[in-house]
């Protein structure tokens, strides 16, 4: 228990909170759109991305499962759009991700859903040569979102994409970006969103030719230590696999997991 709430709590809270971010950064490019059905949300960017299209929390009957999977996927195929599913802890029926596997979609990696009593969290030195700031114009955001394409080995269309994104997607006293300089140069990005009590870490990323030097770890608790001090009590987020070994480190642990299932033209 964390915060006064129990896993049965926490879990749909790492799940909502996901779904909200996602939705909305990668729609954020102009032309997108997301939409909120009874039974999932559906969402496109016209990026020829997987990761900026797709479904997310589907919640089908076993009636049913057939026809809103063709519904949904509908809305891609008509454009050729490569997307993916996201089922999480509350999707059903329990076998629809066979249901996808036997459509062809390919399954990915499992991603960790994670929590962090944000009172365990304390100020630590950052590496030799690292400065963090949080983004407050322009400039410096089109940094983070270049760094954060870099970060994920996005490159060409794709990565302009995943920036333009996040230029649009923009800052907020409820969306803050961090940017990391090592020696004057950007290597490292995250993005601090808060819903009410929760605070989720997202888009967390460093450069590869700057990995394996604590980076990752401290654009990590930056903005936990900054969420913190304004009163918040828990951080939730989704791991990559590079990731987990660095926020296990920090003190999340796994509540949860989301089953990914990708579909191209």
């Amino acid at each position: 228990m964390i915060g006064g709430l129990s896993n049965g709590e926490l879990i749909p809270a790492i799940e909502t909170t996901y779904y909200e971010l996602l939705a909305v950064l990668q729609t954020s490019i102009p032309g997108g759109f997301w939409r909120r059905e009874p039974d999932m949300i559906i969402y496109y960017s016209g990026a020829q991305v997987p990761l900026l299209n797709g479904v997310l929390g589907p919640r089908f009957t076993v009636e049913n499962m057939s026809r809103r999977f063709e519904t949904a996927m509908s809305h891609f195929k008509s454009k050729r759009m490569p997307m993916r599913w996201l089922l999480g802890p509350s999707s059903s029926p329990p076998d629809l991700g066979e249901l996808l596997s036997h459509q062809g979609l390919k399954e990915g990696w499992a991603i960790p859903g994670m929590i962090l009593d944000l009172g365990t969290v304390d100020r630590e030195p950052l590496p030799k040569g690292l400065e963090i700031q949080q983004v407050t114009d322009t400039e410096p955001l089109r940094v983070c979102g270049d760094t954060l394409a870099e970060g994920f080995e996005l490159r060409d269309e794709i990565g302009k994409s995943v920036s333009d994104a996040v230029i649009s997607y923009g800052m907020s006293p409820t969306r803050r970006w961090f940017l990391g300089r090592l020696n004057g140069k950007a290597v490292t990005v995250s993005l601090l969103v808060l819903h009410a009590e929760f605070a989720g870490i997202y888009c967390v990323a460093t450069i590869p030719e700057a990995r394996g030097k604590g980076l990752g770890y401290a654009i990590t608790r930056e903005p936990l230590m900054a969420a913190k001090n304004e009163g918040h009590k828990i951080a939730v987020l989704e791991a990559s696999r590079m990731g987990f070994p660095v926020y296990r480190r920090i003190g999340f642990r796994q509540l949860c997991q989301f089953r990914t299932y990708t579909w191209s033209p």
